[in-house]
């Protein structure tokens, strides 16, 4: 392809690829691959991308330069010997500036643009099988007031390139999430920048990812330093297959069971990034502050965003109360595994430690086919039939995500339900009347409805249906459990009680923003989500 320049000026001929890239230090780079990759060999396959990549690059004609930006100034040295030792030398290598990727990509783009240059597109190294032809359409695309973007299979972008400057496109924006291609149309729109989309492609950052590289191999040149690295790395290409492999299986049981996906990935999550979650959690519980109620409305949006912000393969929908009063399920939000594009619904719930409502049991179903089964029910078939019954057929569908806290010692929790233990541990059914008791379980003593209760083989408590008349209100009806008395029927995703704090300046963030304009507002965001981009980067 040739790349149409129109040139009027020496000025004008000059268009610059930059790349950014980093040094192959093990643990350094692409960590989301390790495991099933060691850190070495994780180093050692990113090196063979960053190689081919620059190799492939040069391949671009003029009018097109070349520009290496290193996330590391010390790594410079080393990176100039690395390619002088592959025949790629000679290449300008400059550091990276600014605190966070937004920053980073407007000083290269802005010091592209002062030195004379009239396109520049930015380009990363993780996407060995990139047609190089679709760069060149990049450039082709650029015409004096406009800007071009190649969109990423998982959400982000793998080129923006601009003709001038738009800074719009790049402060504030969502990096390192599948919303970024997303927001960053939504900018263009906004700000009324053309911007031309190229064909999509894919970055090599996470298990999907290497098993559509593996799946591709016939697209690497059979003397790349990817293919190279592959032969010569017999023990690693078979952890790919095996990546490959699992995936494969790790889809099919995400179709049957996505909220259990879900679930481990948010618990290995904050087992290495715990300080997000105590950040978001104390905001939450900060809202208490506004209103007893106030924090469990924004408990919603809040892990919602949680999700969308840090969870890089989901992303989450807040149902809306509009839709909320509408719906015909009890959930909140709607996350959708972008691996698999499988979606589900999750319920969040915000409770003290205590008693813990799963299900309002809308329909008021439960309590009376409860009442046709007996008063004492320890028939383990009868048992089973009732929890196959059309009135419990929710028992074990309805994704409930409590978040649980005890304001009295500031701590809090995300504590899971396990139904389906719950359904195999119960022995017992027993009605508990009005004003009655059942020994040291009991969840309300003299109590104005009734209840019955689930026991295990003990006699221990696990779970109850509260009555579900009509003169019962929601909270004296559905399905109910109590996080301490039934504790070993709860798993926490946050991997135990979280110690938490009240974050009084979110108060008065709320006061203001309640009587500031639109405008401020857009400004606010935007100085948040770069507060967000670089928490991420904390450890």
């Amino acid at each position: 392809m040739m790349v149409d320049t129109q040139p009027t000026t020496a000025a004008a001929t000059r268009f610059r690829l930059i790349v950014f890239a980093k040094y192959p230090h093990p643990g350094g780079v692409k960590t989301r691959l390790s495991p099933p990759l060691s850190p070495a060999d994780a180093a050692g396959l990113y090196q063979a991308f960053l190689l081919d990549a620059i190799q492939s690059y040069r391949e671009l004609p003029a009018p097109i330069e070349m520009v290496i930006y290193l996330s590391s100034e010390a790594d410079i040295p080393a990176m100039e010997e690395l390619l002088a030792a592959s025949d790629c030398d000679g290449l300008p290598i400059r550091p990276q500036q600014g605190t966070g990727l937004g920053e980073r990509l407007e000083h290269v783009l802005d010091e592209a643009f002062r030195e004379g240059i009239s396109r520049a597109c930015v380009v990363g190294t993780d996407h060995p099988t990139l047609p190089l032809r679709l760069l060149l359409q990049g450039f082709a695309a650029l015409r004096a007031d406009s800007a071009v973007v190649g969109p990423a299979t998982d959400g982000g972008y793998y080129l923006i390139g601009m003709s001038q400057m738009f800074p719009e496109l790049l402060r504030g924006m969502p990096y390192s999430t599948e919303r970024l291609f997303q927001q960053t149309l939504r900018a263009a729109e906004i700000h009324h920048i053309p911007l031309l989309q190229l064909p999509p492609w894919y970055d090599v950052d996470d298990a999907a990812s290497l098993a559509q590289l593996l799946a591709d191999r016939a697209l690497l040149p059979p003397d790349s330093y990817t293919e190279q690295w592959l032969k010569g790395n017999e023990a690693a290409t078979l952890k790919l297959a095996d990546t490959h492999r699992q995936l494969q299986r790790r889809q099919k049981t995400e179709k049957m069971n996505p909220y259990t996906d879900f679930k481990q990935r948010f618990k290995l999550l904050v087992s290495k990034e715990r300080h997000l979650v105590v950040n978001t959690l104390s905001n939450i519980f900060t809202m208490r502050l506004i209103g007893n109620k106030t924090h469990g409305d924004l408990a919603e949006i809040g892990i919602a965003e949680f999700i969308n912000q840090f969870m890089y393969d989901f992303k989450s929908i807040h149902v809306g109360k509009d839709l909320f009063r509408a719906k015909e399920r009890e959930e909140d939000i709607v996350v959708i595994n972008e691996l698999s594009k499988v979606q589900f619904p999750v319920s969040l719930k915000a409770y003290g430690d205590g008693p813990l409502q799963l299900s309002t049991d809308s329909d008021q179903k439960m309590f009376p086919f409860l009442e046709s089964q007996g008063t004492d029910i320890v028939n383990r078939g009868q048992i089973q039939k009732i929890f196959k019954s059309d009135a419990f057929k929710g028992f074990l569908s309805t994704n409930i995500m409590p978040l649980i806290y005890n304001e009295n010692i500031k701590q809090c929790n995300i504590m899971i339900f396990d139904h389906e233990k719950a359904m195999n541990d119960t022995t017992r059914i027993i009605y508990v009347g009005k004003g009655e008791s059942f020994g040291s379980r009991a969840q309300v003593k003299g109590r104005k409805h009734p209840i019955y209760m689930f026991l295990d083989k003990n006699d221990s408590y696990i779970c109850e249906v509260r009555y579900g008349g009509a003169s019962a209100n929601a909270l004296q009806r559905g399905l109910w459990t109590h996080t301490r008395n039934a504790v070993r029927y709860f798993d926490s995703i946050t991997n135990g009680w979280i110690d938490y704090a009240h974050n009084y300046t979110i108060v008065k963030l709320f006061s203001l923003a309640l009587n500031a304009t639109e405008k401020g507002h857009s400004e606010a965001n935007s100085i948040l989500q770069k507060d967000i981009d670089n928490l991420k980067l904390k450890k």
